[in-house]
């Protein structure tokens, strides 16, 4: 993962096949202009320094899920696997509302950060930032399970990572606990 606003060389790639002993690589980058999102998606083959495969995929937020089911057949077809039937027609992403799944992905994309770096992140790092996308996806779509139970799940990892403060963390639970009341999780016990 490597974030930033363009695609990287490769030159940053190629140490990837080395370390990893991996014969392909995907990366990409996503853009943001307002209600317009730019998704470009490449493939990279280790014997090529060339991207093996690249499609740019545009959309507006309720637009979302034609090219996420897209680009989940597509990493299918480059690992040279079939996806179940039960996924061939398209994915149920939890939610029908394209604002809630994309503040979905973007809360989710803090817990994945600090679940990968094993709490040792970045100085600059907010987690508020995350806490609030996923908020924004509860309200979005009030029925939607997955971004309370990220929020669960992250509140836990930075506290257990001593990341933020204790009121935001207390903060961010009491928030999930109110959209899901009858819930025990958002409640340390």
């Amino acid at each position: 993962v490597n974030v930033a606003d363009t695609l990287v060389e490769y030159d940053f790639i190629k140490p990837l096949f080395e370390q990893a002993e991996a014969e392909k690589v995907m990366d990409g980058v996503v853009r943001q202009d307002g209600d317009n999102y730019e998704v470009v998606l490449r493939f990279h083959d280790s014997t090529k320094e060339q991207p093996i495969f690249e499609r740019t995929f545009n959309f507006k937020p309720n637009d979302v899920f034609g090219p996420v089911n897209d680009m989940i057949k597509e990493l299918a077809t480059q690992a040279g696997k079939t996806l179940p039937e039960a996924m061939q027609g398209g994915l149920d992403f939890g939610t029908d509302n394209g604002h809630a799944f994309i503040d979905f992905l973007e809360g989710f994309d803090g817990f994945q950060y600090v679940q990968a770096a094993n709490g040792q992140v970045a100085n600059e790092f907010d987690p508020e930032l995350a806490v609030t996308a996923l908020r924004k996806s509860m309200q979005a779509d009030p029925d939607f399970l997955a971004p309370y139970e990220v929020t669960v799940a992250y509140a836990r990892l930075c506290a257990q990572h001593q990341i933020g403060t204790f009121e935001k963390v207390e903060h961010a639970l009491n928030k999930a606990g109110e959209a899901a009341p009858d819930d025990f999780r958002a409640f340390y016990g």
